[in-house]
């Protein structure tokens, strides 16, 4: 739906996008609310198979995904008039989205979380974000506020997760 959308935009059928926009809006919400049921769903499952402070990181990694998602899609659908804000705000909202396929697709062709799995996750997934901002600031010549603001808080959130999920809080 994003590179639906992306390409309306790009072939210069606003018009088309505008009216597409609408499912992709519902598709994004169809997202949060199944990414939300998964996590509850998972956490409940696993709950006596899983140690108590571990299961809270399997928990908070899926939660603070989604939040970060309706986040952006968020900001995205009020930014709506503002096509240079908007775009931006859905490139990060995609860039969280593909993280968990990032993290199976690491799983499967290391064998197993290892370190140099989780690395791996993290360096692919962040080093996405840091290529599309960058692609940005060469061709418009600076750094957009969303991704500066965005980046960081996806960092900052992915750095502090799992010790917050560890902390008694």
């Amino acid at each position: 739906m994003f590179l639906l959308l992306a390409a309306l935009v790009a072939k210069k059928q606003v018009s088309i996008h505008r009216q597409v926009e609408m499912v992709g809006a519902l598709w994004a919400l169809a997202a949060i609310v199944t990414g939300l049921y998964m996590v509850i769903i998972t956490t409940y499952r696993d709950m006596d198979l899983i140690d108590g402070s571990f299961g809270a990181v399997i928990t908070f990694i899926p939660l603070s995904q989604v939040c970060m998602f309706t986040g952006f899609i968020a900001l995205a659908l009020v930014n709506i008039k503002r096509p240079m804000v908007h775009k931006r705000f859905m490139m990060l909202a995609a860039l969280v989205a593909i993280t968990p396929a990032i993290a199976r697709l690491a799983v499967t062709a290391i064998g197993g979380t290892t370190p140099v799995t989780v690395a791996s996750i993290f360096l692919v997934s962040n080093g996405l974000i840091v290529a599309v901002a960058w692609y940005d600031a060469v061709r418009h010549q600076w750094l957009h506020p969303v991704f500066l603001y965005g980046g960081l808080v996806i960092l900052f959130v992915r750095v502090l997760r799992v010790p917050f999920a560890m902390s008694p809080l």
